[in-house]
């Protein structure tokens, strides 16, 4: 089978998603979605996957249909095509927590975590920034500043988040990761695009004890980032 190119685009999904999508398939013995599919893991709890959306037909791309050719190329050109896809970006606030919501009318609004740096200077963002992907359409961008409370942040835009989620169709996940600009964002961004690398993503998350008036940081990178707030 040759793949006609134009259509490659580039779906994100949940761990949560792809055990109900795949459920059959894994009962009969399915390989790793990485081993059958032009898949790769994004962050903790997420999968992006290249897609081809065509007028006719929409089908995710097998990495047996590649005949030879590297798929650093197909997930470069699905995140191409899929940035170009009419979007827009606006500024939003929730309990005093500014962000920014970038959306479009589509299911590929997640391949803009591979061009942050529109959205956070990777030069001036030195906290890196909280970002979420509660539904296809939507990716949630709260640049961490030393003007807004970290836990603030977090708590904010998670509420944000989880909301989204719960109310939204096929809906891909309530989490926040972190991210911090790396070797990904080093690389011109059309280069980092056919790199085969990906944005550095690392899961965030508060427990609130109202009662006990405390909180405590359940991931390693949750007190990371709260660290390296707190020291400015």
């Amino acid at each position: 089978m040759t793949i006609d190119t134009q259509y490659l685009r580039l779906r994100l999904y949940s761990d949560e998603n792809l055990d109900e999508m795949l459920a059959q398939a894994r009962q009969a013995g399915m390989p790793p979605v990485e081993e059958v599919l032009l898949a790769r893991r994004l962050a903790p709890g997420l999968t992006e996957i290249v897609a081809l959306d065509s007028a006719e037909s929409a089908s995710l791309v097998n990495r047996s249909e590649l005949d030879g050719a590297a798929p650093e190329a197909f997930f470069g050109q699905a995140v191409e095509l899929s940035l170009g896809e009419r979007h827009y970006s606006s500024q939003e606030e929730f309990g005093g927590v500014k962000f920014t919501v970038v959306g479009g009318e589509h299911r590929y609004v997640s391949s803009h975590i591979h061009a942050l740096r529109r959205y956070a200077d990777p030069a001036t963002a030195r906290f890196g920034a909280l970002v979420a992907f509660p539904l296809p359409e939507y990716v949630l961008i709260h640049v961490v500043s030393p003007e807004t409370h970290v836990i603030a942040a977090i708590d904010g835009l998670g509420s944000v988040a989880a909301n989204l989620y719960e109310k939204g169709a096929k809906a891909i996940s309530p989490r926040l990761y972190w991210w911090r600009p790396g070797q990904y964002e080093a690389l011109p961004e059309r280069d980092a695009h056919y790199s085969g690398q990906v944005p550095a993503l690392a899961p965030v998350q508060l427990d609130f004890d109202e009662q006990e008036r405390s909180v405590t940081a359940r991931t390693p990178a949750t007190s990371e980032l709260i660290e390296l707030w707190q020291a400015g």
